[in-house]
């Protein structure tokens, strides 16, 4: 058995590799509890960040040695890591056909507005006034409403985007480590028009970088990945600007 895998999360946690979510959460949270000056913390956040995520515990799995499959119940039930993928990209289009609905939303509302002329050549009384003024209220809420809405909905799908994209670089810097034993000096990468990706070898981090063009709620925002290394393992740690949103906080970064 090789140094790496006689310390690994697994033997460090004393479960079995086939361990549910449920019992790595179990064990986390014992050894924080013991941890009282934190001493461990990167430690147990790097383990919690890793074994508790489909994707990241395949690739880990896989650096072992080990199955591509995970125990998901007490029944021994196991799920194939690639099908959880074509469920993320099917939430993927339901987010987007959210924001469809946001829009066609936001169209209804201006031309709500519009029709405000006609709408009133029906109201000749007073009552019929007070109802004419009551809506032209909801039509001038719909249109200001609408607008945070679809600006939050286009920020859900941008950040999407972008996190698979930071994630696929880390990934691919990740082999030329393993290959050449140290982080890659320049890497090119597939930016899109509202983020730019880049690289700082001295740091050993990258960095994504959100632009003019991105949703308001995400301008100017960024996103890193930084690769540690202390005794006897290492890892990637995620990061994320101070002034994130709450909203759009990237679920998958600690």
């Amino acid at each position: 058995m090789s140094k790496r895998q006689q310390s690994n999360f697994y033997n460090i946690l004393r479960l079995q590799p086939n361990a549910t979510d449920s019992e790595i959460r179990r064990a986390i949270e014992k050894m924080r509890i013991s941890d009282r000056n934190n001493a461990y913390k990167l430690v147990l956040d790097n383990m919690e960040f890793t074994l508790l995520h489909p994707i990241r515990r395949a690739e880990y799995n896989k650096s072992l040695g080990l199955s591509n499959f995970r125990k998901v119940n007490s029944k021994a039930e196991f799920v194939d890591v690639n099908q959880e993928t074509v469920e993320h990209r099917k939430t993927q289009r339901t987010t987007t056909n959210s924001y469809n609905q946001y829009r066609e939303m936001s169209e209804n509302s201006v031309m709500s507005a519009k029709n405000q002329r006609k709408l009133g050549r029906r109201f000749s009384s007073r009552k019929g006034m007070r109802n004419l003024i009551f809506i032209i209220i909801l039509a001038v809420i719909g249109v200001i409403c609408s607008k945070p809405a679809l600006d939050y909905v286009m920020g859900k799908q941008q950040l999407a985007t972008a996190e698979q994209m930071l994630y696929a670089a880390r990934d691919k810097a990740n082999e030329i480590i393993k290959k050449e034993k140290q982080f890659p000096v320049k890497m090119q990468f597939d930016n899109e028009s509202y983020f730019s990706i880049s690289i700082k070898p001295l740091a050993r981090e990258i960095q994504l970088n959100f632009n003019e063009n991105a949703s308001t709620m995400l301008q100017d925002k960024w996103m890193r990945v930084t690769y540690e290394t202390p005794p006897n393992f290492s890892y990637w740690k995620c990061t994320f600007s101070e002034d994130f949103s709450s909203l759009l906080k990237p679920a998958n970064c600690y």
